[in-house]
């Protein structure tokens, strides 16, 4: 089956020519310390556990294993196209692949067939090729815009993102694409208009993704009343951090909005953790090599009457590097009020370590890497919480705030459905 797509356009020239003609695509068998070239030609093909070439009209080369190229055949036998799901067997695929396929162009001249040794043949259109070569992951940083309060923050300026009004979100597909966009591109998104009660929120949450149940619930409402074992139930200040460190797959998005502001204090601070990452990698390669390698434990407890009611715990390194687009940062961990004894890391490296957290968290409060927001009732806050840090200053008198988390893949998801990612 032939899947056309705009992501690349290569028309094959005319020295491709169909299997069986005096001209026919050449196969390279590129076998272990030996390599057999029959002739030079614009696609070529191996067997094994070798690599398989094709050449593009526009000379682009790609180096494709003959068990990858049967695994990702797209016809009916192989892949189910109604559910987007694999039929074909790895081991099928694997043992199918040690034969070369013959090779010939399509008839339309936009991409190329093999034929397997055991009768089955595929087809595939050169950007068909390369979307299967380069899946859409969301990676790191394709359309992300770094920022600090110094150089062009969302908040301000001509960086500054533009609000969504409640009514747009509800009615208007540029209003989610808007939420979406902002929050891939900046880490944050407003929405307007919004009545200042728990429901009216998660309405507007619900409009973006769903809420992501934890052990907090799913939507939430707290004060000052120390009613749960966290610092955010106290009137304390908290420097940024990360919320769900404790989670192997933590909340994607962290929503605020504060219903009764304080009378004095309880401004909220945001840091673009990406940007403190990648100053760390400037300062000292080092710190950022270790944070990015050695993972530690984050955990989080409650009691009630002295017996434990919730213990969650994860490994995982600080800073999570995206294979995908080649070590860039994906996701930032930062809690120092979760973290654990350290446990994890050797006791020769334990300075180490302490020294590389010590610099990040330095560069983190520095004041250009800081913005401060005191935010209203109407105004519902959504912030990419694998991304950006956020904190608060201490406060005195009445504070209630609502909110609740997303998930990652459920928001990612919507940016993709809605052709923002």
């Amino acid at each position: 089956m032939l899947h056309n797509s705009s992501f690349l356009r290569c028309l094959i020239g005319s020295q491709l020519k169909p299997a069986g003609s005096a001209a026919a695509a050449a196969i390279w068998l590129r076998q272990p310390r030996q390599r057999c070239s029959l002739s030079s030609a614009a696609a070529a093909a191996t067997a094994g556990p070798a690599t398989a070439e094709i050449r593009y009209p526009d000379g682009k080369l790609r180096r494709l294993s003959c068990a990858w190229l049967r695994f990702n055949c797209r016809c009916a036998d192989c892949h189910n196209a109604a559910t987007r799901q694999r039929v074909i067997s790895p081991a099928t695929a694997l043992a199918a692949g040690k034969s070369p396929p013959r090779l010939s162009q399509l008839p339309d001249s936009s991409g190329v067939r093999l034929d397997w040794s055991d009768g089955h043949m595929t087809e595939f259109a050169y950007s068909q090729l390369e979307s299967l070569l380069s899946p859409d992951g969301g990676g790191s940083c394709r359309g992300r815009s770094l920022w600090t309060r110094s150089a062009g923050h969302p908040f301000e300026g001509t960086s500054a993102i533009r609000p969504v009004p409640l009514s747009e979100l509800e009615s208007a597909p540029s209003g989610l694409r808007t939420v979406l966009r902002n929050l891939w591109s900046c880490g944050v998104a407003t929405v307007t208009g919004v009545e200042a009660t728990e429901a009216a929120t998660e309405a507007a949450v619900r409009q973006v993704a769903p809420v992501m149940p934890s052990l907090f619930g799913g939507m939430w409402t707290f004060t000052a009343d120390g009613s749960r074992q966290d610092t955010a139930y106290g009137s304390d200040a908290i420097g940024v951090h990360n919320d769900t460190t404790y989670l192997h797959n933590g909340a994607g998005l962290q929503v605020f909005h504060v219903l009764e502001p304080a009378p004095v204090g309880g401004d909220t601070c945001l840091a673009d953790g990406f940007q403190a990452a990648e100053t760390l990698r400037q300062e000292n390669a080092a710190h950022f090599h270790l944070l990015a390698s050695a993972p530690v434990f984050h955990q989080y407890q409650e009691f009630e009457a002295g017996q434990p009611t919730h213990h969650t715990r994860c490994l995982d390194t600080v800073l999570k590097l995206d294979p995908e687009s080649g070590g860039s940062l994906y996701q930032i961990r930062f809690n120092p009020y979760d973290l654990d004894s350290l446990a994890a890391v050797p006791q020769a490296e334990v300075a180490a370590y302490l020294a590389a957290y010590a610099h990040l968290s330095e560069i983190l409060n520095r004041p250009e890497s800081q913005v401060w927001l005191s935010l209203r009732p109407g105004t519902v806050i959504l912030i990419d919480n694998w991304r950006l840090l956020h904190g608060r200053s201490g406060f005195s008198g009445r504070r209630v705030v609502s909110g609740c988390y997303v998930s990652r893949d459920d928001w990612t998801s919507r940016a993709r459905v809605t052709g923002v990612l």
